[in-house]
């Protein structure tokens, strides 16, 4: 997608001029008509002030993984590896498996960060036997209130957790988002240490509020997220 930054922009009109679809406007507060934009980066390449940016990449497997091992020597010497982040990166079980082979044959540790909602069974046969070490993210302990915030309860993914916690050969370290007044309040973080130990966790990290995902879902022309005193 492109990203658009009101503060690096100089005005100069050479985005407009470069665009074949015609969806650059300067009078556009985000200066693009996000239904005409084929993210060809033709504009990005002629904006001399950097205020448009090509943000991700589509990536073939083995272009992905040639560009990941590139950095073995750097990992072996580091202790380092490879993360996998998202989104929910496990909505890819196929691809992830295909990626994931080739790096743990060359001795690569690959960690995943997960919100834990995903499909036991797919997960346990194509990408767990990979995995040196998950980040699982628990938010909202009561599972109405999670519905409210997230769209969903919180069943599967404390069932989840329940079950990653008794396998063998896997790190499992729960994290809490710490959002002001949604998570970060005393009863919802009482409660989830309790289910915590409940699952048998023996560790669980704060995570401090980042609120950085603003910024760039308005850069790409999203609707404004609600700040946690907006909900």
């Amino acid at each position: 997608e492109i990203a658009f930054s009101a503060r690096e922009c100089i005005h100069c009109g050479r985005c407009a001029d470069a665009c074949p679809q015609g969806a650059i406007d300067l009078e556009l507060p985000g200066r693009i008509h996000r239904e005409r934009c084929i993210c060809c980066g033709k504009c990005v390449s002629v904006c001399p002030g950097k205020g448009l940016r090509l943000i991700g990449a589509h990536y073939p497997i083995e272009s992905l993984t040639e560009l990941l091992l590139r950095d073995l020597p750097f990992y072996r010497h580091s202790g380092g590896g490879v993360t996998l982040s998202g989104g929910e990166c496990t909505l890819y079980p196929d691809y992830l498996e295909r990626l994931f082979k080739p790096l743990k044959a060359r001795g690569v540790h690959l960690v995943l960060e997960t919100s834990g909602y995903f499909d036991y069974e797919s997960f346990g046969e194509k990408i767990l036997p990979y995995i040196d070490l998950i980040y699982y993210d628990i938010k909202i302990a009561d599972p109405e209130v999670h519905r409210e915030y997230v769209g969903k309860t919180n069943r599967r993914i404390l069932d989840n957790l329940h079950r990653l916690l008794q396998e063998k050969g896997v790190e499992v370290h729960p994290r809490i988002p710490l959002i002001p007044s949604i998570t970060a309040t005393r009863a919802n973080l009482s409660v989830i240490v309790d289910l915590l130990c409940e699952a048998g966790a023996d560790n669980v990290s704060l995570v401090p509020y980042n609120p950085m995902g603003i910024e760039m879902a308005m850069s790409l022309g999203m609707p404004k997220p609600p700040l946690p005193q907006e909900f």
